[in-house]
């Protein structure tokens, strides 16, 4: 079981991953491990988002400026997909 992330940890892209868009869907892979991952439109914005250094929280914050959601669902399903970012190593924490 993965720990829950902290809002406060700075996460970025992951140097080693590059995304491209493939037939209208945004595919990521990680170079080092050969993970890919292809996800939607606003899995594209989260990933775009995160090239600037953010937390967990202004991540939050800029998406629920942009999408018409409520927040709870909004803080939910970005927690889930910021945390698999992470442990999938798409996403690093920075110092």
């Amino acid at each position: 079981m993965t720990q829950a992330l902290s809002p406060h940890v700075i996460f970025k892209q992951n140097p080693d991953v590059v995304g491209a868009e493939v037939s209208g869907e945004m595919i990521l892979l990680n170079t080092q491990t050969s993970v890919y991952l292809e996800i939607d439109d606003i899995g594209a914005r989260i990933w775009a988002l995160m090239e600037t250094p953010r937390t967990l929280d202004a991540l939050i914050h800029a998406l629920l400026k942009e999408f018409d959601v409520d927040e709870a669902v909004c803080t939910a399903n970005t927690d889930a997909f910021v945390q698999y970012l992470a442990d999938n190593d798409f996403l690093a924490k920075t110092a």
